[in-house]
């Protein structure tokens, strides 16, 4: 004869601390929200130099490739190739020394660094938000053996509203037209890069 015992109420038991041990109490839940809280109020500075950082650092790569792009052009055609700042709609140069509005690479078959048609742009660059981009002048010219042929000697991009956190960022040509570029080293942008 078996002797049945039931081992209901010791698996109703364990059951029942399990179903107490798993999941949050309010209390640890708000302790929990508050520490998330501090961290992100501690983080969220650094993270804003470094997304800063990040739209300097892609707005001179970015007019970095124009310049070799535009100098690359005019070897290649055998012609003048330009950049400059661009309008607002894109269709030609604005005279301005303002380049996170975009600028534009173009053909200039006529040589005076304004595009003869719309036709003649090869490339253009959108508008940099949150980036202060300004050059020594509003026009690059490229002769036909890729050598600078008119004003822009350099440009320099930092963070907008200024940061003197992020360092500014300079592209500089020389007099054989090619870009260099340069991270600033003593946190002043009116210097340029130094």
């Amino acid at each position: 004869m078996e002797i049945m015992t039931s081992s209901f109420p010791l698996e109703m038991s364990r059951r029942g601390l399990r179903s107490r041990e798993s999941g949050f109490t309010a209390t640890e839940m708000m302790v929990a929200l508050a520490v998330a809280a501090i961290i992100t109020a501690v983080a969220f500075p650094s993270f804003q130099n470094t997304i800063s950082d990040q739209r300097v650092q892609s707005a001179s790569s970015d007019l970095y490739a124009s310049m070799i792009y535009a100098r690359s052009e005019a070897i290649k055609r055998n012609q003048y190739v330009a950049v400059c700042a661009k309008t607002d709609d894109g269709s030609g140069c604005q005279n301005s020394t303002d380049w996170a509005r975009g600028w534009i690479v173009f053909v200039d078959s006529d040589g005076d660094g304004y595009p003869a048609a719309v036709s003649d742009i090869l490339k253009r660059q959108d508008t940099i938000p949150s980036v202060t981009l300004t050059g020594t002048g509003s026009n690059v010219s490229y002769q036909r053996d890729g050598r600078l042929r008119a004003s822009v000697t350099s440009f320099v991009a930092s963070p907008s509203p200024a940061n003197t956190s992020v360092r500014a960022r300079c592209i500089n040509l020389d007099l054989s037209g090619r870009p260099k570029s340069v991270t600033d080293t003593d946190g002043n942008v009116a210097n340029g890069c130094q």
